[in-house]
């Protein structure tokens, strides 16, 4: 019974990434609002023109989603879209900024 529970005990303890931890509400909760919080960061350093800044958050924010891809199994499909929305949000929003200097021939 002692080296049964002693074997278990080593289970736990020392194998990573245990079932429970996979796919738990709390952690993916967690996660998720980091994701938001770093799209945020980058949107800033893309309006301050910081290169640096904006480089180094996109690679914390890939590092973010390939977390959130092992761990929430289930929330991955959302998180890709809310990328690719945020993505092309930005994209239409630089366009408009290029449009309007270009009909206003500089003026605004």
């Amino acid at each position: 019974m002692r080296r049964s529970m002693v074997a278990l005990w080593l289970l736990v303890w020392l194998v990573p990434g245990s079932a429970s931890a996979l796919d738990n509400p709390n952690e993916c909760r967690r996660i998720k609002r980091q994701i938001e919080h770093f799209h945020q960061v980058a949107d800033r350093a893309r309006e301050r023109k910081n290169e640096g800044w904006f480089d180094n958050t996109e690679r914390h924010l890939d590092n973010l989603y390939n977390r959130l891809e092992q761990r929430c199994p289930a929330h991955i499909e959302r998180a890709k879209a809310l990328r690719a929305r945020r993505q092309a949000r930005a994209l239409l929003k630089t366009a408009a900024k290029a449009a309007i200097r270009y009909f206003t021939f500089g003026l605004y």
